[in-house]
């Protein structure tokens, strides 16, 4: 019980990127379109690339090394997929959103995108391992007691 409890929170406060609210029928439309012109391989390539941007974050050095020599790659992935969804494969829904509802349902298209792809990397078994890892460490009995009332 606690742990599945737990595990939600976690996976919860892992992908909480703010989560938008219908912003519009044209951002919808955009995100729409994002999405069903994001594949799979498109999903691993936003993964590879939010992944080098946490792995650059100065809290994480001591644990993450980051392959200098795959960062202009992962960077260039990251340029051809923006470039393809949004300039080809919506452009039409990106026009429209941006003439109706303003630049911001660009990036907020493009965040829903990135939790979608987070939602998969999420989902793979090593990265849950990982995630449940803390939970040989947690105070389970104390936290039924305290939390749950248990």
């Amino acid at each position: 019980m606690i742990q599945s409890f737990v595990r939600a929170v976690l996976l919860s406060a892992i992908l909480a990127m703010p989560s938008f609210a219908s912003a519009g029928t044209y951002s919808d439309g955009l995100t729409r379109c994002l999405v069903e012109n994001t594949s799979t391989d498109d999903q691993n390539r936003l993964v590879r690339w939010l992944v080098l941007a946490f792995a650059a974050n100065s809290s994480v050095g001591d644990i993450v090394d980051i392959n200098e020599r795959s960062v202009d790659s992962v960077q260039r992935e990251m340029a051809e997929y923006t470039n393809r969804v949004f300039l080809k494969d919506c452009l039409l829904e990106a026009r429209e959103a941006v003439r109706y509802e303003g630049e911001s349902a660009l990036v907020n298209a493009f965040k829903f995108s990135s939790q979608v792809a987070g939602r998969a990397a999420m989902s793979d078994t090593g990265a849950a391992a990982m995630l449940e890892g803390y939970l040989l460490y947690l105070d389970e009995k104390r936290f039924e007691r305290e939390i749950l009332g248990k």
